[in-house]
């Protein structure tokens, strides 16, 4: 048996913000990185159980059913409820929205993990779900989890450091370069044109994909499973794994700007910071919306007479230390921060961010 590693959400994530890329691009690469994750995790329990026992393909074929199937719907059952709460239950302090949110992840790996299926694609559909509903408590969730994102992150790589032995690395040199050159010049490829080589993405945007199946964190934890479970190569798996994602960090983690520069694939206007943000007023029918005005957006040195939003009402512009009261001449500057009120309505962010980038036509003052 061998573990194969996936690409990586946290490797992806922070490739794309420090090379920005056109959103359809950078959209892809996130959806791959966050929903290939638990089918790693299925294929590589499954190998394991393959190994310890003599399923059928019927018995792949029913435990990929429910470990998919039942993820999805567990987790976009657990969302929408979790939705709903965090919209409709008044909890008091914002702060504790962020602590339901994340017994609503809990509950959702908990039912899927109840029932056999997918904990791990649980609780990636049902933060979709949540992310996409509930736009009144997105930014303190959304805050609340990177930190706890962040210090988990922290937490795991220095276990699985205590776990490396470098003594052991020289032996799985010449077989883990074989693996990287395979994985990265033949594997990977191959499966990219198959799945998007008809779906209208230029070469360009097709050899860039190829480049940026980046391994992280995730691949070396999977390879811990086989050692754990006593496979014979376990500890040569583990090995293996770990030097293929310290390969492919070197080699193209740090040439993914130098790349994308090549492709002409770099936006300097696309970033990975929201454009728009809601700010919790509480439980009236109006939410105010803040836009942090950069120099690549279609607000920067325009009055507002001239890109008067369709909806909604410029209340207030921040600029440094004073409070502005806009007027039909007033010039945003780079770094305002604009504060919009509007009716509550579930794409109010999306509407506000189409009209900050220039994609929306202004209203006539």
């Amino acid at each position: 048996m061998r573990s194969w590693p996936s690409t990586d959400a946290a490797a992806v994530f922070a490739m794309l913000r420090r090379a920005p890329l056109p959103r359809r691009l950078s959209s892809l690469l996130e959806v791959e990185s966050g929903a290939n994750d638990p089918i790693a995790i299925m294929l590589t329990i499954g190998l394991l159980e393959t190994w310890r026992g003599d399923p059928g393909v019927w018995d792949w074929a029913g435990f990929a059913a429910l470990q998919l199937v039942g993820g999805l719907l567990v987790g976009a059952g657990v969302g929408l409820v979790g939705s709903w709460l965090l919209m409709r239950v008044n909890l008091g302090p914002a702060g504790v929205y962020p602590v339901l949110a994340l017994g609503v992840a809990g509950m959702s790996y908990g039912l899927a993990a109840a029932v056999g299926a997918s904990g791990f694609l649980a609780v990636y559909v049902t933060g979709l779900v949540v992310g996409a509903r509930v736009p009144l408590h997105r930014r303190g969730i959304r805050t609340f989890h990177q930190g706890l994102s962040s210090t988990a992150e922290v937490g795991l790589f220095l276990m699985l450091g205590v776990l490396v032995f470098p003594s052991q690395l020289p032996g799985v040199v010449a077989p883990g370069l074989v693996v990287t050159v395979l994985l990265v010049l033949v594997a990977r490829p191959v499966a990219v044109l198959l799945c998007l080589g008809w779906q209208g993405y230029t070469w360009r945007e097709l050899v860039f994909v190829c480049w940026v199946g980046l391994r992280g964190a995730v691949p070396i934890v999977l390879a811990t499973f086989p050692f754990l479970a006593g496979y014979p190569d376990g500890a040569f798996i583990f090995n293996m794994v770990f030097f293929v994602v310290l390969v492919s960090a070197a080699m193209q983690g740090v040439s993914i700007r130098t790349v994308a520069g090549w492709l002409g694939l770099r936006d300097p206007s696309a970033s990975s910071a929201a454009v728009a943000e809601d700010v919790p007023i509480g439980d009236i029918n109006t939410e105010l919306i803040e836009v942090r005005v950069t120099d690549d957006l279609h607000l920067a040195g325009r009055q507002l007479r001239e890109v008067t939003p369709p909806q909604g009402l410029i209340t207030t512009i921040m600029r440094g230390g004073r409070v502005l009261i806009p007027t039909p001449r007033t010039r945003f500057r780079s770094d305002d921060l604009v504060i919009v009120a509007m009716p509550r309505q579930q794409n109010a962010a999306k509407l506000v961010t189409a009209w900050a980038r220039g994609e929306l036509e202004p209203e006539p003052v």
